[in-house]
């Protein structure tokens, strides 16, 4: 199967059968695919000025103001090609913001796909980093082990930062309990560790929030955008609490910084959500979801669901009769996920439910 073309819910492949899409570009295509009022905006940037450069773009100023107006008490240092570029810009902003050494990650999180990154999460054969203190997270132990082990490793006085991915959606789907953040909060105040929040997949209304942390009643000193933003084009932010101090010596741009395909892609993303209610849709994702599909199996919120099937053997039916099904979904281990679109038809994401039940 290869897709050719693809609009709004459907991917339709070279037969001309059209597939539901549930990975919706990892997430990243927040309002379906070809949305028009987003294509025409690309269409009229790449008609004006759509070249990479260090100079300032009228589109790269429209884009920081509009992202900024959803994430209140932040601004924007710039915008990168892709989550894990963000990841290391923000790692290494940290370090040398700090001029410390190590910094803290939890096991299963997926911060991206380079060497670096990968790392931060999982173990890696490419390289041996001790610079990276790898803790496990919620589902190996529990919220009161996670927090004790983050305290012996900041009380050594030598860790700049610790990056956080909220809900581990590449781990499990784990998340913890609102005090369970601001725990952590209090952890990196006390010991003067900076706060990473990779909000890349959790962020912009896909939990339904604004961003993730907002709900649960933390400030990171540094948050982490991408995929929603861009619908489906590869861009990432990273944003700074604006209390936060910059070294004049940190060089965080690249050849692709700030580019205004990036920016006009943001832009019309951005404009077109603030037509819709996203807060709404979302909700109404969410009762879909959880109406159709046992809690027990369920770990999410909003447009950002992970079903454990309970085996891998389970999983792989369930994805092969949904395939049959033309349904498109993400999956790993014994778990499917579901990222629909904000604006998905919800008649066709029952559907996927009543076959992903059959398997639980």
């Amino acid at each position: 199967m290869r897709i050719v073309s693809a609009g709004g819910d459907f991917l339709i492949d070279e037969s001309g059968f059209k597939y539901f899409d549930l990975c919706m570009g990892y997430g990243s295509v927040c309002l379906g695919h070809n949305y028009p009022p987003v294509i025409n905006e690309q269409l009229k940037q790449l008609q004006t000025y759509a070249s990479p450069g260090f100079i300032e773009s009228d589109i790269y100023v429209q884009a920081k103001h509009l992202l900024e107006k959803h994430i209140q008490g932040y601004h924007v240092h710039g915008f990168y090609p892709s989550g894990a570029n963000a990841v290391e810009i923000a790692v290494k902003l940290a370090m040398q913001s700090k001029g410390l050494p190590k910094i803290i990650s939890f096991a299963k999180s997926m911060h991206g796909k380079t060497i670096f990154a990968n790392k931060l999460g999982f173990e890696s054969y490419l390289q041996d980093d001790d610079q990276i203190i790898r803790i496990p997270f919620l589902g190996e132990k529990t919220e009161h082990d996670v927090l004790k082990s983050c305290e012996a490793h900041m009380q050594s006085g030598n860790v700049a930062a610790i990056i956080i991915e909220p809900i581990q959606m590449s781990g499990g789907g784990f998340k913890g309990h609102p005090q369970f953040y601001r725990n952590l909060e209090q952890l990196a105040v006390r010991f003067g560790v900076i706060q990473i929040y990779d909000e890349i997949l959790t962020g912009f209304y896909r939990t339904g929030s604004p961003f993730f942390f907002k709900t649960q009643g933390v400030k990171p000193d540094i948050v982490l955008a991408g995929k929603a933003i861009g619908s489906g084009f590869p861009v990432s932010a990273v944003m700074i609490e604006k209390t936060f101090v910059i070294s004049d010596k940190f060089r965080g741009g690249g050849t692709f910084f700030n580019h205004p395909m990036a920016c006009a892609s943001i832009v019309a993303t951005i404009n077109a959500c603030e037509q819709l209610d996203l807060a709404a849709r979302t909700h109404e994702i969410e009762l879909c979801i959880l109406k159709h599909l046992p809690a027990q199996h369920l770990s999410g919120q909003g447009a950002l669901w992970n079903i454990d099937l309970g085996s891998v053997s389970n999983a792989n039916a369930a994805v092969k009769e949904l395939l049959a099904n033309k349904i498109i979904v993400t999956y790993y281990d014994k778990y499917i996920r579901f990222f629909p679109s904000f604006r998905v038809d919800l008649s066709h994401l029952i559907k996927a439910c009543q076959i992903v039940k059959r398997y639980l």
